[in-house]
């Protein structure tokens, strides 16, 4: 019994150096193999921004259909942009007044709708 645990001892007290002279398969402990690392793809997300009119733009662009409508516009008296929300009636348009403050479409048979921009750079919508 004392001969079979006396190799064992003997190996565990060897250097790597004498490991190797007594079993030339022993290479030595395993060496760590580096492990590529991939950060994951981005996701983009690409947020497209609604299109600003200004009140020309607006009258040229704009087709007044029945139904609800988010339009964004720059404010005349703060030049920045605001999101308006207004709905048309169903009827026949009688005409589209702009003046400087103010939008209004005229139906006939309908009722009228009117987009007012305020000086403090709120927007009320009459409907």
């Amino acid at each position: 019994m004392f001969r079979t645990i006396l190799p064992v001892l003997a190996l565990s007290t060897a250097t790597l150096g004498d490991a190797h002279a007594q079993f030339p398969g022993y290479y030595g402990p395993p060496r760590p193999v580096p492990v590529p690392v991939y950060a994951p793809q981005m996701q983009h997300h690409v947020h497209h921004a609604p299109p600003v009119y200004t009140m020309d733009d607006f009258l040229k662009c704009f087709r007044p259909t029945e139904g609800h409508h988010r339009v964004w516009i720059v404010h005349p008296c703060t030049n920045r942009p605001v999101e308006v929300c207004f709905d048309l009636p169903c009827g026949r348009l009688r005409e589209v007044e702009v003046n400087r403050h103010s939008i209004e479409f005229d139906y006939i048979g309908a009722r009228d709708v009117r987009i007012v921009f305020r000086s403090n750079g709120t927007v009320d919508v009459r409907q």
